[in-house]
């Protein structure tokens, strides 16, 4: 709750280079858009909201290449299943680990911990096999969680 007893909008936050055409897709299946930057402020005014809580972010890959999405997992679903059903034939890839998430870890060696569900991670830094490690996605290397 904000000042007044007004509620806090919550949604979504997209940024990059498609920003505008996800932007308008969310919109049309129901889905808010908060924290918009002033140009989709200016392109779709009072649809969106300039400021409100992310629970998901929509960003380019670094690379331009593709899209990356974080955030609470049913508003993360709710973004796949729109996008999945307007581009039926974009490839869709979902990493074995949530991005900047947090896990409690058994290291197995050679610097590979097991994450929860049995999902390999590779861990910068020193353990020993065995023990038990709070490890902290930052990245993903191919398929594999760092």
């Amino acid at each position: 709750m904000v000042a007044g007893g007004s509620q806090t909008s919550k949604g979504v936050r997209v940024r990059g280079i498609y920003a505008t055409a996800i932007t308008r897709l969310l919109l049309d299946n129901g889905i808010p858009i908060v924290d918009a930057s002033d140009q989709i402020v200016e392109r779709f005014g009072s649809e969106v909201h300039e400021g409100g809580v992310a629970l998901v972010t929509v960003k380019d890959r670094d690379d331009r290449r593709g899209l990356v999405i974080i955030g609470a997992r049913p508003l993360v679903d709710s973004v796949l299943n729109t996008l999945k059903s307007a581009l039926p034939s974009s490839p869709l890839v979902i990493m074995p680990a949530e991005l900047y998430a947090t896990y409690l870890c058994r290291a197995l060696g050679g610097g590979v911990v097991e994450l929860p569900g049995g999902v390999k991670g590779q861990l910068e830094g020193s353990s020993t096999e065995g023990e038990l490690v709070v490890a902290h996605v930052v990245r993903f290397r191919g398929f594999t969680p760092v």
